[in-house]
């Protein structure tokens, strides 16, 4: 813990996400989830994807900050914007479900085709679903069979 305290105060990014990480964890330190958030807050400004994941995930479980869908979108949509799948999958419920954002179906299926694209079993099932409602997208039968049958044969994991 020391050596990281000392990368810390050298100002190194991946040590403020570390950091985070032992405070949400309590490893070495008290577990404080508040705290974490102000780590990840200090490295995601600074540009860690993975802190910014993390405090956009804490804004949208309420988990050390309040919950607020607002800033939680705000942080999925900047690491969304970095390619992330798991993020863009993220944004697409937030907008399909009008979560901290105008419900904007045809912009929420957007984003869950990134993350489709990017073979996010729980993209690519919902994504067929979109086309088998026809919700953000025109009603498409083989569009629907052709993403829910990625999903179902899919050697990747739903989480990115």
């Amino acid at each position: 813990m020391e050596s990281l305290r000392r990368e810390v105060e050298q100002g190194d990014v991946a040590a403020h996400y570390q950091l985070g990480l032992a405070y949400y964890n309590g490893e070495g330190v008290t577990k404080d989830a508040a705290k974490a958030v102000e780590w990840w807050r200090k490295a995601a400004k600074q540009g860690s994807v993975k802190a910014q994941v993390n405090l956009a995930a804490a804004y949208d479980l309420g988990e050390g900050v309040p919950q607020d869908a607002v800033k939680a979108v705000e942080w999925w949509r900047k690491v969304a914007e970095q390619g992330s799948a798991g993020a863009q999958a993220s944004l697409s419920i937030a907008y399909c479900n009008g979560e901290g954002v105008p419900t904007d179906a045809v912009y929420g299926v957007e984003w869950l085709r990134k993350a489709a694209e990017q073979r996010i079993t729980s993209a690519q099932y919902h994504l067929g679903l979109a086309y088998y409602n026809g919700r953000g997208v025109p009603r498409d039968l083989v569009q629907a069979h052709m993403w829910v049958s990625l999903a179902t044969v899919s050697p990747y994991s739903s989480a990115a």
